[in-house]
């Protein structure tokens, strides 16, 4: 009977590890907006992809970028990414809330200020 305990101890462990290595269980694509946009240089398609967004504003505070909940400047490259929810999304979102925003658009026309369009789902 030890021996069998042991057998399942020791798989769980192993389960659990490859689990937390593998990144199996993430809630999204990107872990941040600025990710989004070095993938969308580098020619991937982003749209439909989740990316995680820790608010940097109350909805709609952004000043000049209409309804924005996420204004960051990289630090690798001269960029700017604005997240902005579409119409009737994430307007209870605050700044310091972490949400699951999804990609619908990228607008990149006046680049190196990017703006993700899309929907807080979470």
């Amino acid at each position: 009977m030890r021996k069998v305990l042991s057998l399942i101890l020791v798989i769980t462990m192993l389960l659990t590890l490859t689990a937390s290595v593998s990144g199996c269980g993430s809630d999204t694509d990107y872990d941040s907006p600025i990710k989004v946009i070095a993938a969308y240089k580098n020619g991937r398609d982003v749209i439909g992809k989740t990316v995680s967004v820790t608010a940097t504003m109350d909805f709609d505070k952004a000043p000049g970028a209409g309804n924005t909940i996420y204004i960051r400047s990289s630090d690798v490259w001269s960029a700017t990414v604005y997240v902005c929810p579409n119409e009737g999304s994430g307007t209870d979102v605050v700044k310091g809330q972490t949400v699951t925003f999804l990609i619908t658009g990228v607008d990149d026309r006046h680049d190196p200020t990017f703006y993700l369009e899309g929907d807080v789902v979470s």
